[in-house]
């Protein structure tokens, strides 16, 4: 039995709630449900009641003598972590504070990273910062943060390393490929991938036209999702069906999918599939596997931070998490 879903169970036991415990860790809402069902399979007993009408939970009479004991094990390991492991003390947690560009990681990424730093690195306290790129690396040259998470993406078979000088490392920590989603139900996109001469006949949706499209792929922005897929296609001779929408994204429904394509770059919030749709099940991602453009995350920090073995230590855990979204 692991000793985080132990604490865990308190949190949720404290909040009442599965949702206000992970916001709290703070970790994913499908990690914390995943530990308390751990602690309850291994027990064999159920130790919250879900009330679905408010989301609250409240604890049975066996969970009310499971979190009794629960206490004492929690507290007796703290005392042990004081006792021989100083450094590991929960006073006296390894702060480390990290940039993350908003509008290239979603709400399900961000919650990820905290839960793996919390599962596998306990004495860190990590502190995310929502904001831009360019603010990541103001931030960064001025110590505001101890490392900025980068998104580049690759060109022409290279990979655009952002500009550092010889203060600065950046490690790579995976890649996400771009994939679009489409609603038609044909036996075609059965399977999870295709090529480019599979859908070069198909016709897209983008909230801007193709001519935008060509002059952002020719200003050579790394980070122009919808761009670099469009560009995938024009540097084949192709030239891609694109269909501008002309109502808000936000008032999109699955009626308005049907028969119709819209990429995804999947893995952030960057799409153009409305979250009102996002999850339907008749919704396919497709992977291109022949496409070259695909989003590449590198954690950037100074050589000289105090923090850099905190640093590195993280950097192995967002490695470990990309390679399982594989």
């Amino acid at each position: 039995m692991k000793i985080e879903n132990l604490m865990t169970i308190q949190m949720v036991a404290k909040t009442k709630s599965l949702k206000d415990a992970a916001e709290a860790i703070p970790c994913s809402y499908s990690t914390v449900t995943k530990q308390v069902k751990a602690v309850e399979d291994e027990l064999g007993i159920r130790i919250f009641d879900r009330h679905s009408r408010n989301k609250e939970v409240t604890l049975t009479e066996a969970g009310e003598k499971t979190l009794k004991y629960v206490d004492i094990i929690v507290r007796q390991f703290e005392n042990l972590k004081k006792e021989v492991s100083p450094k590991a003390d929960i006073e006296s947690k390894r702060k480390m504070s990290i940039s993350i560009n908003g509008n290239l990681l979603g709400s399900v990424a961000i919650s990820n990273i905290y839960t793996e730093c919390y599962i596998e690195h306990p004495d860190v306290e990590l502190k995310l910062e929502i904001t831009d790129e360019g603010k990541s690396r103001e931030m960064l040259s001025n110590d505001e943060i101890d490392a900025a998470l980068a998104v580049i993406a690759e060109r022409d078979g290279k990979i655009i390393v952002p500009e550092l000088d010889d203060g600065y490392k950046a490690t790579l920590i995976g890649d996400v490929p771009l994939e679009f989603v489409t609603s038609i139900d044909d036996d075609r996109w059965n399977s999870k991938s295709c090529t480019l001469s599979d859908i070069k006949d198909e016709k897209f949706l983008f909230a801007v036209d193709l001519d935008e499209l060509k002059r952002d792929w020719n200003e050579k922005s790394p980070y122009d999702m919808n761009a670099n897929f469009i560009g995938a296609f024009l540097d084949k001779g192709i030239e891609p069906r694109v269909s501008k929408i002309d109502i808000p994204l936000y008032n999109i429904s699955f009626a308005d999918l049907k028969a119709n394509f819209m990429f995804s770059h999947r893995g952030t919030s960057y799409s153009l599939v409305p979250e009102s749709v996002r999850d339907k099940s008749k919704l396919k991602y497709l992977r291109i596997k022949d496409i070259p453009y695909f989003a590449r995350y590198y954690l950037i920090f100074k050589k000289e931070n105090p923090n850099i073995e905190a640093i590195e230590e993280i950097a192995i855990s967002l490695q470990k998490m990309f390679n399982m979204r594989k």
